[in-house]
């Protein structure tokens, strides 16, 4: 039987962290540590606080960070992890009670060890769940067959490199171990775990997607805050670009001939009229799904990537 290390990063508190300890009482799955890397180094403070830790039935491990980042404290959860398969879970992401269950079922359907699961991810705006914990946990593992509806067509399949994220992602830790586990020289947002699926792709690992693994991203963020990390991303994306000297790298992480024209011909004025109606809409406090709003918002934060992007020293 097939055991799994979930392992969560922690670095700054919130309400819904703890409510993410809850919620994996209720795995299906039962063979399973959970090990949190404290890049805060006051968890065990909080957990005390909370008396969170009587009514968790799981074995739960906490272990120290070095607080430099976060591919280091994957690199900490990963050689820490006792079980086979290594599952990245983030602090403000919650699991569907199927989720290490739907993980597992890819892993016995192939005969080789050459592959990572990536499940999931749905962005939830509305943090209001969190005020009662059991219509909560009705929520989280309900809301996967109504929303957004879209999602009930979505097919197991396999993925490419650039899709190698790791809020919901789990693999052998052999696996890890053989890549050369998360680049420390990334040290700010983004990119990183895309970097090491480049390598796992490279080795030739597989990375499969599987829809019945679910997991919820209660991390609101709006255009403003978007764009601040995209920008903050340009160091991670050079960092990569220039370990490899790979052109499709750029080109794929938006870095293209599509960018030259789109974000080169935008006329500021259109720009301008695009942020006008992103604070609108954010103003009104809106947490419905908006398919033009959501159009505005790409445009507007990768006009600043890309124009960032080309206009660095």
């Amino acid at each position: 039987m097939l055991n799994v290390s979930l392992i969560i990063p922690f670095k700054d508190y919130n309400e819904i962290f703890l409510n993410n300890l809850l919620a994996l009482n209720y795995q299906e799955y039962k063979n399973f540590e959970v090990l949190i890397i404290d890049n805060s180094l006051k968890l065990e403070e909080i957990l005390k606080g909370s008396n969170i830790l009587n009514k968790i039935g799981y074995e739960l491990k906490i272990i120290k960070g070095d607080g430099k980042s976060r591919a280091s404290a994957r690199n900490i959860g990963i050689l820490n992890a006792k079980n086979d398969i290594t599952l990245f879970l983030d602090a403000d992401m919650l699991a569907h009670k199927n989720l290490i269950k739907e993980h597992i079922k890819i892993y016995k359907s192939f005969k080789n060890k050459n592959i990572a699961t990536i499940g999931l991810e749905l962005r939830i705006n509305n943090l209001s769940i969190l005020n009662n914990f059991n219509n909560y946990l009705d929520f989280i593992n309900n809301i996967h067959y109504n929303y957004p509806k879209s999602r009930s067509k979505l097919k197991s399949r396999k993925l490419k490199w650039y899709k190698f994220l790791t809020g919901n992602l789990s693999s052998y830790k052999e696996n890890f171990i053989k890549a050369g586990l998360f680049d420390e020289a990334f040290k700010t947002y983004g990119f990183e775990d895309l970097e090491l699926g480049y390598r796992f792709n490279k080795l030739g690992i597989n990375l499969i997607f599987n829809p019945l693994s679910v997991c919820y991203h209660l991390h609101p963020l709006n255009f403003n805050q978007r764009t601040k990390n995209k920008i903050e991303s340009i160091i991670n994306l050079s960092l990569f670009f220039n370990k490899y000297k790979n052109k499709n790298i750029l080109k794929v992480l938006g870095i293209n001939i599509f960018s030259d024209i789109l974000y080169k011909s935008i006329p500021k004025n259109i720009l301008t009229l695009i942020e006008k109606k992103l604070k609108e809409y954010y103003n009104n406090n809106n947490i419905k799904e908006n398919k033009i709003i959501k159009l505005l918002e790409d445009i507007y934060v990768n006009y600043h990537f890309y124009n960032s992007f080309k206009n660095q020293k």
